[in-house]
């Protein structure tokens, strides 16, 4: 299944990436038009697209290197030392796709780590079978997901605890691995959180745990970039307020385009278009696995002095962090703790049926896990419109998701708060905190069209006083 959709991945990068150029200038048009309405003249968005303080801090940095352009993979700079963004504490698991036999993965699903769902649901019906048919085919990729390379910082200080990379900067006592291989990258994963996670997390430096993943076409430089970005706001709205914040951060970047390394931005604009089922399913398979190892087992185990537990993904991302917590009954050796204290899900390009049972063709995998105890928020906007071609899927994020969990008859399965008419995105961040209705058992989705105006809108300063609310009511600081 991974193989035939590769080949409509490409028809489909082939047929419209005549059709992006027009598409890329009419949403630059509405881009140039938005301002944040408090300062009347700084754009929202994006603080780390093309144009960007990030993308001149790392174009200062390729010259100082002696290069006319980065070389090699976009997923990988960081463990060759050409990306000068950090974030401030915390550590990026960094994975890449290799052909399965070069690093020695089994084929299907990697049982050392997880079960099927029909070992993990004996009694399991229809909707059992649709979900282990959707992971068979997903854990089937000829080029498995998986960790080569992973960096600590402390205080903007950064080394690799972990690299298949020989020219990494390795922190004291580590030395990059000799042979890589899909089950060393795992093994390097436990022992980090084990020998630098948990006494990072034990030091009383921290007020909160976050584990966060970006989605399609985002590459190292850029997830790291909106990590910190994202966080910041928050710190920021958190601040003027008095409360307390200050994350430790769990990131993940991973392989979320094709050909995103390319200097021909024809070559990029067909792989960034072809590949979106391509890695909408590497993003589910890192959740089922390597996600759903950080988010059940191995945050719960270091998190000794028990710090409120966010995890946080944006578009695609949000596969990765949404499977990754409700895959948690699939881990072989079990899972620890009942989840994070709260889940967000920003602007998520997944079907909303996930969340609905008897609807979609996945077996509803988000719904009805009794052993998950997260609040989970979802932001949607009408002014979403990242992917007009996704007439396959429901988004949660935009119009055509929007509008299903608007309708009533999905009470049962669904919170929704919907928009207030109030005038400006101050006002309309406050009213939704307001009106928010969420708690453990069924996700709630916000209409957020009033403060998300375009789908990567979710790093204003808006955007952190929304996030911050939220932590205040589900994740407060402890005292």
């Amino acid at each position: 299944m991974r193989s035939s959709q590769r080949i409509l991945s490409t028809l489909t990068g082939l047929m419209f990436f005549l059709a992006a150029p027009g598409i890329a200038a009419a949403l630059t048009e509405f881009k140039s038009g938005l301002k944040d309405p408090q300062s009347g003249d700084t754009p929202r968005y994006d603080l780390c697209d093309a144009e960007s303080a990030s993308f001149e801090k790392n174009q200062a940095l390729m010259r100082q290197l002696g290069l006319k352009r980065f070389p090699g993979a976009s997923y990988n700079r960081l463990a060759r030392g050409m990306i000068a963004d950090t974030i401030e504490n915390g550590i990026i698991v960094a994975m890449e796709k290799h052909p399965r036999d070069s690093i020695d993965a089994p084929r299907g699903i990697h049982e050392r780590y997880i079960k099927s769902f029909r070992e993990a649901y004996p009694n399991g019906g229809t909707e059992i079978r649709e979900r282990d048919r959707f992971m068979q085919s997903t854990m089937n990729d000829p080029k498995p997901i998986h960790v080569t390379h992973i960096y600590g910082y402390r205080d903007r200080n950064a080394c690799a605890l972990y690299s298949a990379y020989p020219e990494s900067r390795m922190c004291g006592g580590h030395n990059p691995t000799a042979t890589h291989t899909y089950t060393k990258g795992m093994d390097a994963l436990e022992r980090v959180f084990r020998t630098r996670v948990a006494p990072e997390l034990a030091s009383g430096r921290y007020t909160h745990v976050m584990y966060m993943a970006m989605g399609w076409h985002n590459d190292q430089r850029v997830s790291i970039c909106r990590y910190d970005a994202i966080a910041s706001a928050i710190s920021k709205a958190s601040t003027a307020k008095s409360s307390r914040f200050r994350p430790y951060i769990i990131g993940v970047t991973w392989p979320s385009a094709w050909f995103s390394s390319s200097p021909v931005d024809l070559i990029d604009r067909i792989g960034h278009i072809g590949s979106v089922f391509n890695k909408a399913d590497d993003s589910d398979e890192i959740g089922y696995l390597v996600g759903n190892f950080i988010s059940n087992r191995l945050i719960p185990l270091a998190n000794n002095r028990d710090l409120p537990f966010i995890a946080l993904g944006h578009s695609f991302g949000t596969r990765v962090i949404n499977r990754s917590v409700f895959s948690r009954d699939l881990l072989r050796a079990g899972a620890v703790g009942s989840g994070p204290d709260l889940t967000l899900a920003l602007q998520p390009a997944h079907s909303i049926f996930r969340f609905l049972p008897g609807r979609g063709v996945e077996g509803h995998p988000f719904a009805g896990i009794d052993s998950i105890k997260t609040t989970l928020v979802a932001t949607s906007s009408s002014r979403d419109t990242a992917n007009p071609f996704a007439v396959w899927s429901r988004y949660v994020g935009g119009r055509t998701g929007l509008a299903i969990a608007r309708y009533s008859g999905n009470r049962e399965w669904l919170h929704y708060t919907g928009r207030d008419k109030s005038d400006g995105p101050y006002r309309a961040v406050n009213n939704a905190l307001r009106q928010l209705h969420a708690g453990t058992g069924k996700p709630a989705i916000v209409d957020a069209s009033g403060f998300v105006f375009e789908h990567n809108d979710v790093m204003s300063d808006d955007m952190g006083r929304f996030i911050s609310g939220l932590i205040d009511r589900y994740a407060p600081a402890r005292q």
